[in-house]
């Protein structure tokens, strides 16, 4: 059999939770096709699934995907990554079977143990330059930081991701230079706790600083952050938004809850006097600033009254887009234990929910409000997808903006958009 007649390894990548086990997922697609696979979700000869188990759902929609794949393509090389994996190891939680399990400290291998598989079949395939589809649509995900120490008491990441470590700054420029050099316009910053980025470094740095070298050193058009811990934001944090239009306009927030109370039986050192006077400022300079945050619902003995001050706290910071999770108990964790001793009681899944929906609610209206009051401004828009009759893009502040224009080829670039309507969680906008 010649190479030509050799018919091409083919992979699809599924994943579950967070920013980074997206970034993660993305590298693997990539180191894939250096390898020689093809992105293709038709009869595929291998599938990669990352996994997430931070929350009951979470680990439900892991077991569900599992069976899911293994039923689609019976015949593919299943692989399973990630919190599932080390949950299932660490946790004794089942998981349904794949051909090979991957935990969290050697997902870098993933990539070389699926070709080692394969390696008789890779021999005979041709070489050549292979079109990377995670970088058409001109943004990347670049994971900085591993790890966390704070064990929340709601919370089995560390248990999971083990301690933090951080990509050291001058390998971060190198990867945005090489980055930008591929076309890539956005670079999206992400880690388990990009709080802690840094701090395990000699010298030791911090976020600010990693982002004014970016500032300095790189041409890349937009940085944005994933997931980041409210203790980050203090003034030098902020003025460096204020005074760079390089950075989104935007912060997601690990807020968690907007009562003192809980935060302090969650374990977290949140001020929410001190946070919401950042917010308020930034918001004050720039008005189309959007907050994001994720909160957690119906934490063991939460009152009805913590759970209003939450609702005050999202309210006053007009925090427009939220994931919203009820609580679930994780074994091996503070709250689990404090569940079962009886200390603190876990409340009814009907209340989590009804509170879930409830915030929901506040959150909908806050993004009704905002959507509208974007409408006749000017944003910059990474222009993501081609429809039949508009683009898909995302706003510098983050939000999804409908794009109805007649040029072609605009996909992965940052164009000026006029914002002139909203639409269903939608803005819409054309070019000027």
């Amino acid at each position: 059999m010649t190479k030509k007649e050799v018919k091409r390894l083919t992979f699809l990548t599924y994943c579950l939770g967070c920013r980074t086990n997206q970034a993660e997922i993305n590298k693997i697609g990539k180191e894939l096709t250096q390898y020689g696979f093809t992105p293709s979700e038709e009869e595929p000869n291998v599938i990669l699934i990352n996994t997430c188990v931070v929350t009951d759902k979470a680990e439900r929609e892991t077991r569900k995907a599992i069976r899911h794949f293994r039923r689609l393509y019976p015949n593919a090389f299943l692989v399973v990554s990630g919190c599932g994996v080390d949950a299932k190891q660490k946790l004794k939680i089942n998981l349904p079977e794949a051909d090979l399990f991957i935990e969290n400290l050697k997902k870098q291998k993933t990539s070389g143990l699926i070709a080692r598989h394969f390696q008789q079949r890779l021999r005979h395939l041709s070489g050549g330059v292979i079109k990377d589809k995670y970088f058409l649509s001109g943004r990347a995900l670049l994971k900085i930081q591993e790890g966390c120490n704070k064990f929340c008491s709601y919370c089995i990441v560390p248990f999971l991701r083990g301690k933090p470590k951080s990509l050291p700054p001058e390998k971060v420029v190198q990867q945005i230079n090489k980055l930008g050099e591929q076309g890539v316009e956005e670079v999206v910053l992400t880690g388990i706790n990009l709080a802690l980025y840094g701090k395990d470094l000699e010298p030791i740095t911090c976020l600010t600083e990693l982002l004014g070298k970016i500032l300095k050193e790189t041409r890349i058009e937009r940085t944005s952050l994933s997931s980041i811990e409210p203790d980050i934001v203090d003034k030098n944090f902020i003025d460096l938004f204020l005074k760079n239009k390089r950075l989104s306009r935007y912060f997601h927030l690990a807020l968690q809850s907007g009562s003192s109370t809980i935060l302090k039986r969650m374990g977290r050192k949140t001020n929410l006097k001190k946070l919401l006077g950042f917010l308020l400022l930034i918001k004050q300079k720039i008005p189309e600033f959007v907050f994001r945050t994720d909160i957690l619902v119906g934490f063991p003995g939460e009152t009805e009254k913590e759970f209003k001050e939450t609702i005050d706290f999202v309210k006053k910071a007009k925090i427009s887009f939220a994931h919203v999770f009820p609580y679930s108990q994780r074994p091996g964790t503070k709250a689990s234990f404090w569940v079962q001793k009886g200390v603190l009681e876990d409340l009814p899944k009907k209340i989590k929910k009804q509170r879930a929906r409830i915030l929901q609610s506040v959150v909908k209206k806050i993004r009704l409000q905002e959507g509208k009051g974007l409408v006749g401004k000017t944003l910059p828009c990474l222009f993501i997808q081609k429809e039949d009759f508009f683009y898909r893009a995302i706003a510098s502040n983050s939000w999804p903006v409908k794009i109805f224009c007649k040029e072609k080829n605009l996909r992965g670039k940052i164009k000026e958009v006029n914002i002139s309507g909203y639409q269903q969680n939608f803005l819409l906008g054309n070019l000027g």
